[in-house]
């Protein structure tokens, strides 16, 4: 093995060790930590891939290896969060109809995904929840928190003390989960 592969090989072994350690594996934020750290093993894994390619380490016929890796990873973060993101907004729309007034035949709200650097999610005026597919990485109760705050935005568009009211009346615990989801960094 090349230097450089046991160096990044000792380096992943200690990260590794520090971001597990005292580690209960049955709670959410454990199993949200792994999902961050096994993102940060891809993404190292890519960059690792472009030092190769940039070095030409690579043979010409694989130097397009990163760019696969972060299309496979990418593609599939995305269909994994149009799955989870559609069945939690089908489990969170009917207790927050409860407190709204809306048409009860009004189709459900439409989902779409969008990467986005500051936010997790966002509702516009027609009622399109966009969401952040990297929010399938956190805890299903994180999930679910982004997606109420999102639903009482059909109701009330601004977050002023009308929408703090509704969202602790469909959620009360909210401001509990905004910690933890705050806690994670977007990346």
């Amino acid at each position: 093995m090349s230097i450089a592969l046991t160096q990044i090989k000792e380096a992943h072994t200690k990260k590794l060790a520090g971001v597990f350690r005292n580690t209960d594996f049955n709670s959410e934020a454990a199993l949200a930590k792994m999902n961050m750290f096994l993102h940060d093993v891809s993404q190292a894994w890519i960059e690792w891939c472009d030092t190769l390619k940039s070095t030409a380490l690579l043979e010409e016929s694989r130097t397009d290896d990163a760019g696969r890796v972060r299309d496979v990873l990418d593609a599939w973060y995305r269909q994994r969060a149009q799955e989870v993101f559609a069945e939690r907004l089908e489990a969170c729309l009917p207790r927050v109809l409860i407190f709204i007034k809306r048409d009860s035949g009004a189709p459900p709200p439409e989902l779409a995904l969008r990467v986005m650097r500051t936010r997790w999610g966002s509702t516009s005026p027609p009622g399109r929840l966009t969401l952040n597919p990297k929010l399938v990485q956190m805890p299903k109760r994180l999930v679910d928190y982004v997606i109420y705050q999102e639903l009482c935005h059909l109701e009330e568009p601004h977050h002023g003390p009308g929408y703090q009211a509704l969202l602790s009346r469909v959620l009360p615990d909210w401001q509990e989960r905004r910690e933890a989801l705050n806690a994670f960094e977007l990346t």
